[in-house]
């Protein structure tokens, strides 16, 4: 190694690519019309980053292209709808029995 790419493999920092730049290079992986290799020299990265960025891409295609969709984390409202009901009934009644004793109300 020559001292000129020493400096220089010293000034490289280190990098936090996007999700564009990652899916773009996912896809000429995909494509295959390059080595892993090639790829890492072109767009300047180590050879390992290229399948940690294509293995994700990949076993989310089928999403993509309309397949299997994950469930929806709603979460079931109808308990607490239920709740609300009582809640609201006990602070008007709670809000009538401080005003009759003469204390604050709770509202502003």
């Amino acid at each position: 190694m020559v001292a000129d790419e020493k400096s220089e493999a010293r000034k490289r920092t280190r990098h936090n690519h996007g999700a564009p730049f990652k899916a773009q290079i996912a896809v000429a992986a995909v494509t295959g019309d390059k080595m892993r290799t090639e790829l890492a020299e072109q767009f300047r990265l180590h050879p390992t980053q290229i399948p940690e960025w294509n293995h994700p891409l990949l076993a989310r295609a089928e999403d993509g292209l309309g397949g299997t969709t994950p469930p929806a984390d709603t979460p079931d409202l109808q308990p607490l709808h239920a709740k609300m009901g009582p809640l609201a009934l006990e602070h008007e009644f709670l809000a009538g029995a401080r005003t009759q004793a003469g204390l604050r109300s709770a509202t502003p």
